[in-house]
């Protein structure tokens, strides 16, 4: 059995070994097919043992599972693994820019987040814009979290940003 054979069957199997591909074909076909079948690295022969070492090291400091945080803020769940958003129990679908202005706001409840760390949490420098991009998702999460609630979530601080209300 060849390394994609054997990744895609441990993978297949559910085994969550870190796997490090060592061979000879250093197509860019080859080492894209191997990483997406559930390999962690691909080493090219002929290599130096330091870089083999070096790569093993890496890929055991990651951790074996990613942590699930959650974040409960009055009745609204927000479950960082999944992106699962809950309100009293229900769970509510959002954009993944509506999640992440969501998660900003819950984790500093009460606190106003500015315009700009809004900006900076949710689009990279590269698409920033300064328009009223920001003020659209607000709408938008605003009129999706209301839906369940007679009281408003949010308040606008004129010329800064936004508070989360409980």
């Amino acid at each position: 059995m060849d390394g994609m054979g054997i990744t895609q069957a441990l993978r297949a199997e559910a085994v969550s070994t870190p796997i490090i591909i060592l061979t000879g074909q250093g197509q860019t076909e080859t080492k894209v097919d191997l990483l997406n079948a559930g390999a962690d690295d691909y080493v090219v022969k002929p290599f130096s043992t330091e870089e083999l070492v070096a790569r093993i090291a890496s890929v055991a400091r990651r951790p074996a599972t990613v942590p699930t945080v959650v974040h409960t803020v009055g009745d609204i769940t927000i479950d960082t693994a999944t992106h699962k958003v809950f309100i009293a129990g229900k769970e509510v679908t959002l954009t993944l820019k509506e999640y992440a202005l969501l998660e900003c706001f819950l984790r500093r409840p009460g606190e106003v987040c500015t315009r700009e760390e809004l900006s900076s949490h949710v689009w990279d420098f590269n698409s920033m814009t300064w328009s009223n991009v920001l003020d659209v998702h607000m709408k938008n999460l605003r009129k999706k979290l209301e839906r369940t609630s007679s009281s408003p979530r949010f308040e606008t601080v004129r010329g800064v940003g936004y508070r989360f209300v409980a």
